[in-house]
């Protein structure tokens, strides 16, 4: 499976072809490829908005852009003549360029939407650091074609060479990589105590300092190595993530490793990857947890200032909101109250009125 036959699916699905089978698939790649789902969902939005009228000026250019596909080569499907019918109420008719294949049009569309996207960010062989400030988020490409989306607040940094002579990296923080497939030249990353090793790939690395270690993978395999553990690898099959506690956490007891399978949203979005898609989605989290994760999504400092609200485990999603927002909402199900402190604001427990 690949991103064509993401595409092909999509375009299927719009066009009211696609079979139970098909539809079953695409739910699959959905949640393969989450860096994808931004752009199918407008494309989708796209598709079912009324057609507006358009300009003699704007005719005259799709008349030219028809054309220039003719030359091409590009198969184009005229309509049919219709036949002699009684009059009847007006319906909304799709244009002549709503009757090119669908697979087509998607492509183009798709490759627009990447154009109009936010610019990525290209780095040199010898380009050695690329970091993103607290409230944002930024999509580069490594010299070896690697996508890689660095989340708010992270680091990745790699020597002179990359791509020529090695593919280690170093990050600290949060990333989706996509990797360019090279077996005879293996993608490494080194996140905190965790060394992973791949070919080609998808996968989200957590690695920020003092919390736990996260690789989660959706395609392809990862090896990952253990600072405290050299003698032993772990191999991620899709759909699972391990899970290797901070220190902090391993003094109160419990287990240095883990393996999970990945956590799915009621709409099949990879709770893990979702911040590709500019979403802060949260699953029984510990409200200090989340808390943390608002600061290096806003920007702005939030903090907990009581234990007995700290662990309190919430579940939810952010999309659009803005940091009061999503504060306001929050409380709706945590129930504490608001404190503005230093340029963000403290969380109390309602019972320290």
């Amino acid at each position: 499976m690949n991103e064509k036959r993401y595409w092909t699916l999509l375009a299927r699905k719009l066009s009211g072809e696609w079979t139970p089978e098909e539809e079953e698939e695409w739910t699959h790649l959905r949640r393969t490829y989450p860096h994808l789902r931004y752009s199918a969902e407008t494309l989708e939005q796209l598709w079912g908005q009324p057609t507006p009228p358009r300009s003699a000026e704007a005719a005259a250019a799709w008349e030219r852009h028809l054309e220039r596909l003719r030359e091409a080569g590009v198969p184009l499907e005229e309509p049919a003549p219709a036949p002699a019918v009684l009059p009847s109420p007006p319906a909304r008719r799709r244009p002549l360029w709503l009757a090119l294949p669908a697979a087509a049009l998607l492509l183009g569309a798709w490759l627009w939407l990447r154009s109009a996207a936010a610019p990525v960010q290209t780095l040199s062989a010898r380009h050695s650091e690329v970091s993103t400030r607290p409230g944002s988020r930024s999509r580069v490409l490594l010299p070896d074609s690697t996508v890689v989306w660095l989340n708010a607040g992270s680091r990745l940094t790699y020597t002179e060479g990359f791509g020529l002579t090695h593919r280690h990296t170093v990050l600290t923080g949060e990333a989706f990589f996509d990797v360019t497939h090279n077996a005879a030249l293996p993608f490494t990353i080194q996140a905190g105590d965790v060394q992973i090793k791949v070919l080609g790939t998808a996968f989200n690395v957590k690695a920020y300092p003092g919390e736990a270690t996260e690789t989660s993978l959706l395609r392809g395999q990862v090896q990952l190595t253990l600072g405290q553990r050299p003698g032993e690898n772990y191999r991620l099959r899709p759909n699972e993530k391990l899970v290797v506690r901070a220190a902090a956490d391993t003094a109160t007891g419990g287990p240095l490793v883990e393996l999970r399978s990945l956590e799915h949203t009621a709409s099949e979005e990879v709770v893990e990857t979702a911040w590709v898609d500019n979403k802060l989605v949260f699953r029984n989290e510990p409200l200090s947890v989340l808390a943390a994760r608002m600061t290096r999504w806003y920007g702005v400092p939030v903090t907990v200032g009581d234990e007995s609200l700290a662990g309190e485990r919430v579940s939810g999603a952010f999309v659009n909101e803005s940091l009061a927002q999503a504060l306001t909402e929050l409380q709706l199900i945590a129930r504490f109250r608001l404190q503005p402190q230093a340029g963000g604001y403290l969380l109390l427990s309602l019972q320290n009125n």
